[in-house]
């Protein structure tokens, strides 16, 4: 899978994907928003994980990533261990309405 074997130096391809996430979370203060559950889908070595996380310290954050190698670049903190969920965004394993908030890029 082309995304696993990009995991080690995903970040620094990236620099499109980060900076539009960085000015989608920075534009969340916006918005007065209170989820209980967020879904960072294609989270990938979750550098959004953590800053939802952060953003919504109440909220369950779960990061989701077609590519297990990506999920395990996500480092679990004393505060926040991501529960990790490698799925397909097309068919995903949860039910409807299961998240209050889902950010993707």
């Amino acid at each position: 899978m082309a995304f696993s074997k990009a995991a080690e130096s995903y970040l620094k391809a990236a620099k499109v994907q980060t900076e539009i996430g960085k000015r989608l979370v920075s534009r969340l203060d916006y918005f007065k928003l209170s989820p209980a559950r967020v879904l960072d889908l294609g989270s990938g070595p979750g550098t959004f994980t953590r800053e939802l996380k952060r953003h919504f310290p109440q909220a369950s954050v779960i990061a989701c990533d077609l590519s297990v190698t990506m999920l395990q670049k996500i480092k679990p903190t004393l505060r926040f261990k991501p529960l990790k969920i490698s799925a397909d965004a097309v068919c995903l394993p949860f039910k409807e309405n299961s998240f209050d908030f889902i950010f993707f890029i």
